[in-house]
């Protein structure tokens, strides 16, 4: 065997090691630091209590059908797996001033929500451990203490987990 074969091995020996390398670093990285899931759902109303429906698949009929999230009085998102923290952004249609807002989670086995937060504006919310509901609802810019804000009437919620 020559010089030059043994060279020509190596180095493809040292390619494929290194592609192999750059596969698994760029895996390990997506994983970690990926970019962040962001959501949207409508809305139709302020309300003290929403009734919501988080977008995503329909498990019935079969197969699933992909829908938006829709709610009254406010609306509500399945909290990805590993999500620590989401951006809330809330718009109006009507009014076009951006509503009064508060924000919770429901996490399994209490029997309430937990975390409840008054935004007056767009906002960043700390997800509790174990939730997998996040629901926010419309409230009343006055009572809230959120003079300024609008009331929402017709709109749309983008949640952004990080």
């Amino acid at each position: 065997m020559t010089t030059s074969s043994r060279r020509s091995r190596r180095s493809r020996r040292a390619r494929a090691g290194a592609i192999a390398l750059a596969v698994c670093a760029g895996g390990f990285l997506s994983a970690h630091f990926g970019p962040a899931l962001a959501d949207s759902a409508g809305y139709v109303g302020p309300g003290e209590a929403s009734v919501c429906r988080a977008p995503g698949p329909l498990s019935e009929p079969l197969p699933p059908v992909e829908l938006p999230g829709i709610g009254i009085g406010g609306t509500c998102f399945s909290v990805p797996a590993g999500a620590t923290s989401v951006a809330l952004v809330v718009t109006d249609d009507v009014t076009s001033t951006p509503p009064a807002f508060e924000v919770d989670a429901r996490v399994p086995g209490q029997m309430f929500n937990v975390g409840t937060t008054t935004f007056c504006t767009s906002g960043t919310w700390t997800i509790l451990t174990g939730a997998d509901t996040l629901t926010l609802r419309l409230v009343d810019p006055v009572t809230s203490g959120c003079a300024g804000a609008g009331v929402g009437v017709k709109g749309t919620v983008t949640a952004t987990f990080n």
